[in-house]
């Protein structure tokens, strides 16, 4: 596997254990799990928030900007 950028590599590294754990949960763990690392990486991975408000405008585009928020931070 090839990675473009060592952010990348380590964003991986990263969901690799979390996509065993979450394998083994139940339906509603894995639901409550994903919410956390939602409000997680909503809080401190800046980057990411532009990119989901970006990609919430273009697939909702009639929806005010306090909308899409709400929406992104789940």
């Amino acid at each position: 596997m090839q990675f473009r950028t060592l952010k990348s590599l380590v964003e991986y590294l990263l969901f690799l254990p979390v996509n065993r754990i979450a394998r083994g949960l139940s339906y509603r763990g894995a639901g409550k799990l994903g919410s956390a690392l939602g409000w997680f990486v909503w809080r401190c991975a800046g980057y990411r928030k532009k990119i989901s408000l970006d990609n919430l405008t273009r697939a909702f585009p009639e929806k005010p900007e306090a909308e899409l928020r709400a929406i992104a931070e789940g």
